[in-house]
Protein backbone atom coordinates (compact mmCIF):
# COMPACT_ATOMS: atom_id res chain seq x y z
CA UNK A 1 0.00 0.00 0.00
CA UNK A 2 1.44 3.37 -1.03
CA UNK A 3 1.74 6.49 1.11
CA UNK A 4 -0.86 9.14 1.85
CA UNK A 5 -0.24 11.55 -1.11
CA UNK A 6 -0.45 8.71 -3.63
CA UNK A 7 -3.49 7.27 -1.87
CA UNK A 8 -5.32 10.61 -2.05
CA UNK A 9 -4.46 10.97 -5.73
CA UNK A 10 -5.75 7.46 -6.37
CA UNK A 11 -8.98 8.27 -4.56
CA UNK A 12 -9.42 11.49 -6.55
CA UNK A 13 -9.10 9.54 -9.80
CA UNK A 14 -11.60 6.97 -8.54
CA UNK A 15 -14.15 9.68 -7.71
CA UNK A 16 -13.69 11.36 -11.09
CA UNK A 17 -14.43 8.10 -12.86
CA UNK A 18 -17.13 6.59 -10.66
CA UNK A 19 -18.80 9.27 -8.51
CA UNK A 20 -18.68 12.68 -10.18
CA UNK A 21 -21.58 12.02 -12.56
CA UNK A 22 -23.88 11.05 -9.70
CA UNK A 23 -22.71 13.91 -7.51
CA UNK A 24 -22.99 16.43 -10.33
CA UNK A 25 -26.54 15.41 -11.19
CA UNK A 26 -27.46 16.18 -7.56
CA UNK A 27 -25.87 19.62 -7.68
CA UNK A 28 -22.60 18.77 -5.95
CA UNK A 29 -19.31 20.16 -7.23
CA UNK A 30 -15.90 18.59 -6.62
CA UNK A 31 -12.62 20.29 -7.39
CA UNK A 32 -10.10 18.26 -9.38
CA UNK A 33 -8.18 16.03 -7.01
CA UNK A 34 -10.41 16.80 -4.03
CA UNK A 35 -11.82 14.07 -1.79
CA UNK A 36 -15.11 15.88 -1.19
CA UNK A 37 -17.99 17.46 -3.09
CA UNK A 38 -20.15 20.33 -1.89
CA UNK A 39 -23.43 22.01 -2.80
CA UNK A 40 -25.00 25.18 -1.47
CA UNK A 41 -28.27 25.25 0.46
CA UNK A 42 -30.42 28.03 1.86
CA UNK A 43 -28.88 27.53 5.31
CA UNK A 44 -25.30 27.04 4.18
CA UNK A 45 -23.97 23.95 2.45
CA UNK A 46 -23.82 20.18 2.38
CA UNK A 47 -20.71 18.14 1.77
CA UNK A 48 -20.03 14.51 0.92
CA UNK A 49 -16.52 13.52 1.94
CA UNK A 50 -14.52 10.40 1.16
CA UNK A 51 -11.64 9.13 3.29
CA UNK A 52 -9.11 6.38 2.73
CA UNK A 53 -7.51 5.16 5.92
CA UNK A 54 -4.12 3.66 5.13
CA UNK A 55 -3.07 0.45 6.87
CA UNK A 56 -5.63 0.47 9.70
CA UNK A 57 -4.96 -1.97 12.54
CA UNK A 58 -7.89 -4.15 11.44
CA UNK A 59 -6.60 -4.41 7.84
CA UNK A 60 -2.76 -4.31 7.67
CA UNK A 61 -1.42 -3.71 4.20
CA UNK A 62 -4.73 -2.33 2.92
CA UNK A 63 -6.68 0.92 2.88
CA UNK A 64 -10.27 1.45 4.01
CA UNK A 65 -12.56 3.70 1.96
CA UNK A 66 -15.30 5.44 3.94
CA UNK A 67 -17.90 8.12 3.18
CA UNK A 68 -19.51 10.80 5.34
CA UNK A 69 -22.18 13.48 4.85
CA UNK A 70 -21.74 16.88 6.50
CA UNK A 71 -24.11 19.84 7.05
CA UNK A 72 -22.86 23.42 7.36
CA UNK A 73 -25.19 25.96 8.98
CA UNK A 74 -23.30 29.17 9.81
CA UNK A 75 -26.29 31.22 11.01
CA UNK A 76 -27.80 28.35 12.99
CA UNK A 77 -24.47 27.59 14.66
CA UNK A 78 -23.98 31.26 15.52
CA UNK A 79 -27.44 31.28 17.09
CA UNK A 80 -26.71 28.00 18.92
CA UNK A 81 -23.70 29.62 20.60
CA UNK A 82 -25.90 32.54 21.58
CA UNK A 83 -28.50 30.17 23.05
CA UNK A 84 -26.29 27.53 24.66
CA UNK A 85 -23.02 29.31 25.32
CA UNK A 86 -20.03 30.54 23.29
CA UNK A 87 -18.12 27.28 23.75
CA UNK A 88 -20.70 25.23 21.84
CA UNK A 89 -19.08 24.00 18.63
CA UNK A 90 -18.65 20.89 16.52
CA UNK A 91 -15.27 21.84 15.09
CA UNK A 92 -13.39 24.85 16.48
CA UNK A 93 -11.61 25.19 13.15
CA UNK A 94 -14.93 25.57 11.28
CA UNK A 95 -17.61 27.30 13.34
CA UNK A 96 -20.23 26.76 10.61
CA UNK A 97 -20.08 22.97 10.80
CA UNK A 98 -23.31 21.65 12.34
CA UNK A 99 -22.49 17.94 12.26
CA UNK A 100 -22.75 14.93 10.01
CA UNK A 101 -23.46 11.26 9.60
CA UNK A 102 -21.25 8.44 8.39
CA UNK A 103 -22.49 5.94 5.88
CA UNK A 104 -22.87 3.05 8.31
CA UNK A 105 -25.23 5.09 10.47
CA UNK A 106 -27.42 5.75 7.40
CA UNK A 107 -27.71 2.11 6.38
CA UNK A 108 -30.45 1.64 8.98
CA UNK A 109 -30.67 -2.03 9.92
CA UNK A 110 -28.36 -3.30 7.20
CA UNK A 111 -24.96 -4.54 8.36
CA UNK A 112 -22.02 -2.19 7.82
CA UNK A 113 -19.69 -2.90 4.95
CA UNK A 114 -15.92 -2.55 4.69
CA UNK A 115 -14.53 -1.22 1.42
CA UNK A 116 -10.95 -2.49 1.69
CA UNK A 117 -8.42 -2.28 -1.11
CA UNK A 118 -4.71 -2.76 -1.72
CA UNK A 119 -4.46 -1.60 -5.33
CA UNK A 120 -6.36 0.21 -8.07
CA UNK A 121 -8.20 -2.88 -9.23
CA UNK A 122 -9.55 -3.60 -5.76
CA UNK A 123 -10.57 0.04 -5.33
CA UNK A 124 -12.43 -0.01 -8.66
CA UNK A 125 -14.23 -3.17 -7.61
CA UNK A 126 -16.03 -1.13 -4.96
CA UNK A 127 -17.46 1.34 -7.50
CA UNK A 128 -20.94 -0.30 -7.71
CA UNK A 129 -21.26 -0.30 -3.92
CA UNK A 130 -20.12 3.33 -3.66
CA UNK A 131 -22.56 4.42 -6.35
CA UNK A 132 -25.36 2.44 -4.75
CA UNK A 133 -24.64 3.97 -1.35
CA UNK A 134 -24.78 7.47 -2.80
CA UNK A 135 -28.11 6.83 -4.53
CA UNK A 136 -29.75 4.80 -1.78
CA UNK A 137 -28.63 6.43 1.45
CA UNK A 138 -26.41 9.50 1.27
CA UNK A 139 -28.18 11.65 -1.31
CA UNK A 140 -31.71 10.87 -0.02
CA UNK A 141 -30.53 11.75 3.48
CA UNK A 142 -29.18 15.11 2.33
CA UNK A 143 -32.11 15.79 -0.03
CA UNK A 144 -34.48 15.35 2.92
CA UNK A 145 -32.53 18.08 4.74
CA UNK A 146 -32.08 20.55 1.89
CA UNK A 147 -33.97 23.38 3.63
CA UNK A 148 -34.02 24.47 7.25
CA UNK A 149 -37.69 23.52 7.58
CA UNK A 150 -36.99 20.06 6.22
CA UNK A 151 -33.98 19.63 8.47
CA UNK A 152 -35.95 20.55 11.59
CA UNK A 153 -38.40 17.71 11.01
CA UNK A 154 -36.34 15.34 8.87
CA UNK A 155 -33.89 12.50 9.34
CA UNK A 156 -30.76 14.61 9.76
CA UNK A 157 -31.89 15.88 13.15
CA UNK A 158 -31.40 12.35 14.52
CA UNK A 159 -27.69 12.58 13.71
CA UNK A 160 -26.87 16.12 14.83
CA UNK A 161 -26.59 17.52 18.37
CA UNK A 162 -29.89 18.47 19.99
CA UNK A 163 -28.64 22.04 20.43
CA UNK A 164 -28.35 22.41 16.65
CA UNK A 165 -31.89 21.17 16.08
CA UNK A 166 -33.28 23.45 18.77
CA UNK A 167 -31.41 26.43 17.33
CA UNK A 168 -32.83 25.62 13.90
CA UNK A 169 -36.35 25.79 15.31
CA UNK A 170 -35.60 29.13 16.95
CA UNK A 171 -34.08 30.38 13.68
CA UNK A 172 -37.37 29.44 12.01
CA UNK A 173 -39.28 31.49 14.60
CA UNK A 174 -40.61 28.41 16.40
CA UNK A 175 -39.26 28.55 19.98
CA UNK A 176 -42.19 26.44 21.20
CA UNK A 177 -41.21 23.66 18.80
CA UNK A 178 -37.62 23.91 20.06
CA UNK A 179 -38.76 23.44 23.65
CA UNK A 180 -41.09 20.57 22.80
CA UNK A 181 -38.34 18.84 20.83
CA UNK A 182 -35.92 19.12 23.76
CA UNK A 183 -38.60 17.92 26.18
CA UNK A 184 -39.15 14.82 24.04
CA UNK A 185 -35.44 14.14 23.76
CA UNK A 186 -34.95 14.70 27.49
CA UNK A 187 -37.74 12.23 28.31
CA UNK A 188 -36.22 9.65 25.98
CA UNK A 189 -32.75 10.14 27.45
CA UNK A 190 -33.81 9.94 31.10
CA UNK A 191 -32.21 6.79 32.53
CA UNK A 192 -33.53 7.38 36.04
CA UNK A 193 -30.05 7.02 37.52
CA UNK A 194 -29.91 10.62 38.70
CA UNK A 195 -26.11 10.54 38.39
CA UNK A 196 -25.82 12.63 35.26
CA UNK A 197 -28.10 15.24 33.74
CA UNK A 198 -28.87 14.18 30.14
CA UNK A 199 -27.63 16.60 27.50
CA UNK A 200 -31.18 17.27 26.17
CA UNK A 201 -32.36 18.20 29.67
CA UNK A 202 -29.48 20.60 30.19
CA UNK A 203 -30.19 22.12 26.79
CA UNK A 204 -33.89 22.40 27.66
CA UNK A 205 -33.17 24.29 30.88
CA UNK A 206 -30.67 26.55 29.15
CA UNK A 207 -32.99 27.37 26.27
CA UNK A 208 -36.02 27.93 28.50
CA UNK A 209 -34.02 30.36 30.64
CA UNK A 210 -32.70 32.20 27.58
CA UNK A 211 -36.13 32.57 26.01
CA UNK A 212 -37.62 33.74 29.30
CA UNK A 213 -34.88 36.30 29.83
CA UNK A 214 -35.35 37.65 26.32
CA UNK A 215 -39.14 37.60 26.21
CA UNK A 216 -39.22 34.92 23.51
CA UNK A 217 -41.25 32.26 25.24
CA UNK A 218 -43.60 30.02 23.25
Amino acid sequence: MSGRPDLNARLGEFLAEHADAILGSAGFKRRAGARSARRKTGYGAQKIEFFAYSRPAYAPGQAHLVMKAWLYMPEVMQLARQLFGPSFTIDPADPGLAGGADLDSLRQREPPGLWLFADEAQLRSHAPQVQGALRRWVLPFLDASSTLDAFASGPAREHLPVEVVAAAYVQLGQPGSALRYLQQRAAAADTGSGLLTPVPLRALHTLAAYLSDNGQGP
